[in-house]
């Protein structure tokens, strides 16, 4: 119960939803846009079915490239939202945190690898379509 989830682009809260099924010690799903994150709040609202291990989620409209990521531990999820600039920006606000706790990246469809790896990132393990980094 360490870690913070953190859902980058979040959109209507599918990763938000599922990552309530484990035992995060909080959960944030951050998006840019108004519209997608009020679905997301009702898409959280009447998620019924599933099972809870992290009730501390909270939904932010908010640009990711600009809001403070939280301390600690983070496992931060990316269904490839930005191009290079933005993700750029995203990770260098992950790494100014000012905190030395490791960063799991999830990266779905991970069309920049070159500037995760340039950012001192290592594949921990491959899936059909994602990559896992770590960075500690």
């Amino acid at each position: 119960r360490a870690s913070t989830f953190v859902d980058v682009g979040a959109g209507m809260g599918r990763a938000v939803l599922l990552a309530r099924e484990y035992p995060f010690k909080q959960i944030v799903g951050i998006e840019l846009s108004p519209h997608l994150a009020e679905i997301a709040r009702e898409n959280l609202a009447r998620g019924h079915g599933f099972d809870v291990a992290c009730r501390d989620v909270r939904l932010i409209c908010a640009d990711a490239r600009k809001r403070r990521m939280p301390r600690g531990e983070l496992v931060v999820f990316l269904y490839n939202p930005f191009d290079a600039e933005a993700l750029g920006a995203v990770l260098d606000r992950i790494a100014g945190r000012g905190d030395a706790s490791g960063v799991w990246l999830l990266y779905h469809t991970p069309v920049h690898d070159d500037l995760v790896r340039a950012r001192g990132y290592e594949t921990f393990a491959t899936l059909s379509g994602a990559t896992a980094y770590r960075c500690s």
